[in-house]
């Protein structure tokens, strides 16, 4: 059955599908904030990714176990390093920042992924992209404005620089997965996602020697079904429709980071980190816009 057939997606509307799939990965960050409250960042990233890779592996044996080759090892341990340190980055960053003002900041990624490409892939960013860049920028600064000033500390400060340079990470692993997905296929990308975070992090993990108590380790069991239950519909997804038409439905992901924090967290988003938003979501379409319209 095609791609476009209709009987196919009247079974299952795409963007049903990842709007679902975004929702999950939200579920999911607003799990981590709560484990990462009570456990070191670095430890519940990597149990998360343990958990997650007891999951992703018996998928990539029901797709028949793809060989997992040494260029395969090569380019998924470059991409699984930045992948963690993205990881790690974020969801310490939730530890000081309330979860829409994260999520928004984290919205910055599209707009670093043309610089990135320059210095990884030599592919000179054009003048939209310098333009929305400058754009989202600003949609940062607003974004960061109007802390309460019992909340404006240093802390803070340092969450929302550790939050964009784990979109500047996230960048450059979208770059480095460019060419390997199709190659290597959705097993051995979900796979490999949580396979190489596991193993860089557990010298850490051992290191700082702390275990999640027992009433924390149902809900790290929880952030790994979300992870994977939420990668595999935007998969699915993204099979079924054209990138284009579903990018947009990534922003969704601040309705559900508010919904969560206010009801979750007792969080409600200042005014001013919806402006940044709308800004930083601009500027990300615009550049999406002429993406397509060149071509």
């Amino acid at each position: 059955m095609s791609r476009d057939d209709p009987g196919l997606r009247r079974a299952a509307s795409p963007v049903l599908i990842a709007f679902g799939g975004v929702g999950l990965l939200c579920v999911m960050d607003a799990v981590m904030k709560h484990v990462v409250g009570s456990t070191n960042a670095f430890s519940a990233t990597f149990f998360r990714a343990v958990l997650t890779l007891a999951l992703a592996a018996p998928l990539w044996v029901i797709a028949g176990r793809p060989a997992l080759t040494r260029d395969v090892w090569r380019a998924h341990a470059l991409r699984g390093a930045v992948t963690t340190m993205s990881a790690c980055a974020f969801f310490w960053a939730l530890t000081v920042l309330p979860l829409a003002e994260a999520v928004t900041l984290s919205f910055v990624a599209p707009l670093i992924i043309p610089f990135v490409a320059w210095g990884v892939l030599r592919e000179r960013p054009r003048g939209a992209g310098l333009i929305a860049a400058l754009i989202g920028f600003a949609g940062v600064i607003v974004t960061t404005q109007g802390a309460p000033p019992g909340e404006d500390s240093p802390a803070r400060t340092l969450g929302i620089i550790v939050m964009l340079g784990a979109g500047a990470a996230w960048a450059l692993s979208l770059v480095l997965l460019r060419g390997r997905a199709g190659r290597d296929g959705p097993a051995i990308v979900t796979m490999m996602g949580s396979l190489v975070p596991a193993i860089l992090l557990a010298p850490v993990a051992a290191g700082i020697g702390e275990w999640p108590d027992a009433a924390t380790w149902p809900w790290l069991g929880l952030a790994a079904l979300l992870a994977t239950a939420g990668v595999w519909m935007l998969s699915r997804a993204y099979a079924l429709a054209e990138a284009q038409v579903l990018a947009p439905l990534e922003f969704t992901a601040l309705l559900w980071a508010a919904l969560l924090g206010w009801a979750f967290f007792g969080e409600v988003p200042r005014v001013e980190v919806w402006i940044g938003a709308a800004i930083i979501i601009g500027a990300c379409l615009y550049m999406g816009w002429d993406e397509r319209r060149r071509s």
